[in-house]
């Protein structure tokens, strides 16, 4: 291939296949340079970018942009040039053949301080603004897809005295109770670790609320199948609980580690495993 006789440009397909070329005939990539070009923001600019020219032998190869970095989405200040290229490479970047020079990561790392500062103070701006509830309650952005989540719980449930024998399937079911969880323990993980306990602040207001109530005269097995004897109970409560847990498939639901136990797994979770053949360990009582 003379590639002299080739146009002084080539297309993105035509480039990358003889520079593919070049490797699988193992051409002597001495003869291949990569100049680089940083372009960093104007008083309006919204990008960081970096050209990338690829020579050979003297010809240009292809001239592409190689890393583009949005300005107005950055929030977290990539540690590495291997996290610019990572998060940031366009598809003209060709990892056997370019690398991000030093200086322009330093120089890029500067823009990038300064950039996510404002984008997190633009963000928490936005966040830290407050709403009104339908129950009147004024809460920050910030917590109001919480109390949403816990509205929309409400309506599936029916708390409004609507539910039906037909409307029965519309009950939260057992693996969006799981994501739920999850999310919940994560929030009070954080919050925890940032010196916000649950007891920090005045939890009561929302312990005992139209819907916590509902929830605890429907799910009380105690109350609603009271008369009873203890395995006569016992037996009905499983029942119950594997109904609302086959409502959703049970590979949806993440399995129990090998060290749960009855400690550390709800009433409804033990009952449900231990019907479908695998009891969950007792723990020892404290």
């Amino acid at each position: 291939l003379n590639y002299a006789t080739k146009p002084l440009m080539l297309s993105v397909i035509e480039a990358n296949k003889i520079i593919s070329d070049m490797r699988e005939k193992n051409a002597n990539t001495e003869d291949i340079k990569v100049w680089y070009q940083l372009r960093l923001p104007n008083d309006n600019g919204k990008s960081i970018s970096v050209r990338g020219t690829v020579i050979d032998r003297d010809s240009v190869v292809s001239s592409e942009v190689i890393i583009q970095i949005p300005l107005d989405t950055v929030t977290t200040i990539p540690r590495t040039k291997h996290d610019i290229e990572c998060r940031y490479a366009t598809e003209h970047f060709q990892p056997n053949i370019m690398s991000l020079k030093d200086s322009y990561f330093e120089k890029i790392q500067v823009y990038l301080k300064l950039t996510v500062k404002e984008n997190l103070e633009r963000v928490a701006n936005i966040e830290r603004g407050t709403v009104t509830l339908e129950n009147g309650d004024n809460v920050h952005q910030f917590a109001s897809p919480i109390h949403h989540l816990c509205e929309t719980i409400g309506q599936i449930e029916r708390v409004d005295g609507s539910r039906t024998i037909e409307s029965r399937g519309l009950e939260l079911k057992a693996d969006e109770a799981e994501g739920i969880q999850q999310a919940l323990a994560r929030l009070e993980s954080i919050l925890a670790n940032m010196g916000y306990g649950c007891k920090s602040f005045n939890v009561e207001k929302y312990q005992n609320d139209e819907i916590a109530q509902f929830m605890d005269n429907k799910y009380d097995m105690g109350r609603m199948i009271g008369g009873l004897d203890k395995l006569e109970k016992q037996s009905k409560f499983e029942q119950y609980c594997s109904a609302r847990f086959s409502n959703c498939g049970e590979d949806l639901l993440t399995p129990l580690s090998e060290n749960a136990t009855s400690n550390t797994t709800s009433r409804v979770r033990a009952t449900f495993e231990a019907l479908r053949g695998r009891a969950v360990k007792v723990g020892r009582k404290s």
